[in-house]
């Protein structure tokens, strides 16, 4: 695990170093819109989450250090869950693009988690889940 900093991400950021790509396109795409990421979840022990607003799932990429939770900031006006989701202008500009470059957004999920972007690594390649979790956890 590492500290992920980047000139447009607030907030403490831990993650796998496998994930780094990831958040640096993020963060590329965050400067050209002029976004700010206020990072409010990254790395997790486990899938207890206190005060979640959506269930987190059992195999969580956040689990591996492969997603974050986040709100927005955009010429001062705040984002969070609820402006994410209904957005139309740049900051669903922002989500587009990002997720043109093949990066999973929470809002496009059955239950929409619209905080959220991973980079489907429990998804693409269960056994790299599976394999980091348990180096993680440091299970035998």
């Amino acid at each position: 695990m590492k500290q992920f900093t980047a000139s447009n991400f607030k907030n403490n950021c831990t993650i796998d170093e496998d994930f780094e790509p990831t958040l640096i396109k993020i963060n590329s795409i965050a400067e050209k819109f002029n976004i700010t990421v206020f990072v409010t979840s990254s790395f997790r022990i486990d899938a207890n989450v206190a005060g979640a607003i959506v269930t987190p799932a059992t195999h969580s990429n956040h689990m591996v250090g492969h997603a974050i939770d986040c709100n927005l900031e955009l010429d001062g006006a705040f984002f969070n869950s609820a402006r994410m989701l209904t957005d139309t202008g740049v900051v669903r500009r922002f989500i587009n693009e990002v997720k043109a470059q093949g990066i999973r957004w929470g809002g496009d999920f059955g239950k929409p988690d619209p905080v959220h972007f991973d980079d489907g690594l429990n998804i693409k390649d269960m056994a790299a889940w599976t394999a980091k979790f348990n180096e993680i956890h440091n299970i035998a």
